[in-house]
């Protein structure tokens, strides 16, 4: 998948194709958006995760979201296509390829079929947020939000477990 996306306000645009896609050592681009302090748990120590550009496109989805301003919403879907050109699709190739394999048995499929769901999901409003729909932006703030609770509260704690007992062997 090959995105771009123009900002306008700030005199910008991206244009960029996830690393494991393009067969290249493309870096995930990083924004500067300004964001609030978010109170999140720390990350885990072997999966240092940079979740702040998601928090932060989360918060913004919600709020233009709920503005009836169409330029608010459409600047919050360009920074929402920023984020997941940007840092979110790589996140979640890298998830798929490397982490999920981890999670092998009947205990935890669960949690792998919740993550592809996940992700499926949020592929899937990029179409909206491409066309200023306010609530495609609220339905990928409020999954995204979901998701990276989710993520932190019990996939990422299974698989420490998983690569434990994997050192443990």
């Amino acid at each position: 998948m090959r995105l771009f996306v123009r900002f306008p306000e700030m005199g910008a645009a991206v244009s960029t194709t996830p690393a494991s896609r393009s067969g290249t050592d493309e870096q995930p681009i990083k924004s500067s958006f300004d964001c609030p302090p978010v109170n999140a748990a720390p990350p885990c120590k072997r999966f240092p995760a940079n979740i702040m550009p998601r928090l932060c496109s989360r918060a913004a989805c919600e709020r233009a979201a709920r503005s009836d301003n169409d330029d608010e919403v459409a600047a919050a879907c360009a920074r929402a296509l920023f984020e997941y050109a940007a840092q979110i699709e790589a996140h979640f190739e890298r998830e798929e390829q490397n982490l999920l394999p981890l999670l092998q048995g009947d205990a935890v499929q669960a949690l792998v079929q919740r993550t592809l769901a996940d992700h499926r999901a949020l592929r899937g409003l990029l179409d909206g947020l491409q066309q200023n729909d306010a609530a495609a932006l609220a339905h990928f703030g409020e999954t995204l939000a979901a998701h990276v609770r989710f993520e932190e509260r019990e996939r990422s704690p299974a698989i420490e477990r998983a690569m434990q007992r994997a050192n443990c062997n």
